[in-house]
């Protein structure tokens, strides 16, 4: 037997019953094993050329990626991945030439090459079109230090066939599913003194690398961390509004139901006791 938990509510505070309890527990396990670990990934871009003149290596550089059943795929924090031990062990696995290359990116003896800066961050967090930019200069070293060379002079002490390139492709995997919404149906009125409603369709669709759109179960968006949009909203036709005799339109009132998956934690364990607090759901039962 269960010990019933009192949870912190988005609207409230309600009790958990039985038939909520069987509802949350098949949506977790559609989650558990729709769940994938997430693992490095090699990606397009390349780290700076070392050392900065002459012959060197450039190491590819690495993203976290959790990569669901579905073939979408979300960034990561470095710790997901195992931080700098996960990355040895992946790269362990793999040839030398799928993550370093050879360079040279400048002519020591003129001492003169070409500096870059960091990426930037990616345009796009998936899909098709993400891309990063970086600074490319041409710099002299001297005694006094290093000197940029202005771009209409650098072929003339770094040379262009050498000059790294300003852009490159980054995030390009299928997006995360996301709830699209299709235009609203036609406002039904019956009373021409309440409220009519409107309503429309939800899918849950991936935006792929090829810049198409996947249809996926509705489940997989449940698990993003927007809300999804709502389905219906209140309208009415002008027409019947203005043969309405009542001084003042009733609103008519709706009874809605509201669920939403939260972190699993006890408000209070004098609810709890000695028993583990199952989940942490959102119910909202309230007259609109």
């Amino acid at each position: 037997m269960y010990t019933l938990c009192r949870l912190r509510f988005v609207q409230g505070v309600v009790e958990q019953n039985s038939v909520i309890i069987i509802i949350i527990i098949i949506i977790i396990i559609i989650i558990i094993s729709q769940q994938t670990a997430a693992t490095w990934m090699p990606t397009e871009q390349w780290d700076r050329c070392e050392p900065p003149c002459g012959p060197g290596v450039q190491k590819r550089i690495f993203a976290c990626l959790e990569t669901s059943r579905y073939n979408t795929s979300s960034i990561r924090p470095a710790a997901a991945c195992g931080g700098d031990a996960g990355l040895q062990t992946v790269m362990s696995e793999m040839s030398t030439e799928e993550y370093e290359r050879a360079c040279d990116w400048g002519n020591c003896e003129s001492k003169s090459w070409w500096r870059v800066s960091n990426w930037s961050e990616c345009s796009q967090p998936c899909g098709p079109v993400g891309f990063s930019t970086r600074e490319v200069e041409c710099i002299m070293s001297g005694s006094e230090g290093d000197v940029t060379i202005d771009d209409r002079y650098a072929d003339s002490y770094c040379q262009l066939a050498k000059k790294p390139s300003t852009t490159s492709p980054c995030n390009r995997h299928n997006c995360p599913g996301e709830f699209l919404a299709s235009g609203w149906s036609k406002c039904e009125q019956k009373d021409n003194c309440k409220t009519g409603f409107q309503t429309r369709q939800l899918s849950c669709r991936s935006l792929s690398v090829d810049g198409t759109y996947r249809d996926l179960p509705k489940a997989v968006c449940y698990q993003g961390k927007r809300a999804p949009p709502s389905v219906w909203r209140r309208c009415f036709i002008p027409e019947k509004s203005a043969l309405c005799t009542k001084e003042k339109p009733e609103i008519e009132k709706v009874k809605m139901v509201v669920v939403q998956m939260k972190s699993t934690s006890c408000i209070d364990s004098a609810f709890c006791g000695a028993h583990v607090c199952l989940l942490q759901i959102g119910a909202d039962l309230t007259n609109s």
